[in-house]
């Protein structure tokens, strides 16, 4: 089973270390991320999609994120 964390939960990745995200519960999961050094959240926003409550995000792939990140095609 995969680590979860609750309220107020913290967890550390390493620099290199393979990892994703999911919210396996019913409502809206927040979280403050924190990168060092910055500069990627522009990347990030550049690439976002809003969530809409209820369903799953369309899985969009663009020529810019496969330029990117070739591991994504």
């Amino acid at each position: 089973m995969p680590p979860g964390a609750g309220p107020g939960g913290f967890f550390f990745v390493p620099r290199g270390t393979r990892h994703r995200f999911r919210n396996g519960g019913y409502h809206a999961a927040r979280m403050v991320l924190f990168f060092t050094p910055g500069g990627i959240e522009e990347l990030l926003l550049a690439d976002a999609i809003p969530a809409r409550p209820g369903t799953a995000p369309p899985i969009r792939r663009s020529a810019g994120s496969a330029s990117r990140n070739p591991r994504r095609n």
